[in-house]
């Protein structure tokens, strides 16, 4: 399926026949999302959903394996899957405007774009840790944290029963 996602981009919204409904729908949004940007934004929009495609992929695999992600792993496939990457493209298409290949070549930028990403990333993964934990994901923060610390929940929260409780308190 991610490669017929790839091939569309890749042909400017075209469809193999046979592709099916979901790839047709795609292609679709893709072509409207093309028209009226600018090559550059097309590639650089193309290489964020590539990323965001690839990551399921090697997500997938992990939980087939049962691999949890060192924290460095996470922070690397996280900016790919959490797709805040083309979010901001896709911002930028609906208010009508393009950031120059310059402002995106320029470090600072860049680390800002890593930044936002981690931030709205790992909020997404401390809200979601028992959701995704209770359903065998292993692509989240926390469980990365705990597994590289080898802490516990409890111990990360800092909480204990009487912090919580207020017994022994003076």
């Amino acid at each position: 399926m991610c490669d017929a996602f790839h091939d569309v981009m890749a042909s400017s919204g075209g469809v193999l026949d046979g592709s099916g409904p979901l790839v047709a729908a795609f292609a679709e949004v893709w072509r409207r999302l093309s028209q009226g940007a600018s090559a550059e934004w097309i590639d650089r929009t193309a290489r964020h959903w590539d990323w965001y495609f690839d990551a399921y992929a090697e997500e997938a695999d992990n939980r087939a394996h049962r691999r949890i992600p060192t924290v460095e792993e996470h922070f690397a496939l996280r900016r790919k899957s959490g797709f805040v990457y083309a979010m901001i493209d896709l911002s930028q298409k609906a208010h009508g405007f393009e950031l120059p290949r310059h402002a995106y070549d320029d470090p600072v930028l860049r680390r800002m774009l890593d930044i936002t990403a981690d931030v709205v990333d790992t909020l997404n993964d401390v809200h979601s840790v028992e959701k995704e934990e209770s359903r065998g994901d292993l692509h989240n923060l926390v469980l990365a944290i705990e597994r590289e610390s080898g802490c516990d929940r409890r111990a990360s929260r800092g909480s204990s029963d009487s912090s919580t409780t207020g017994a022994g308190s003076s």
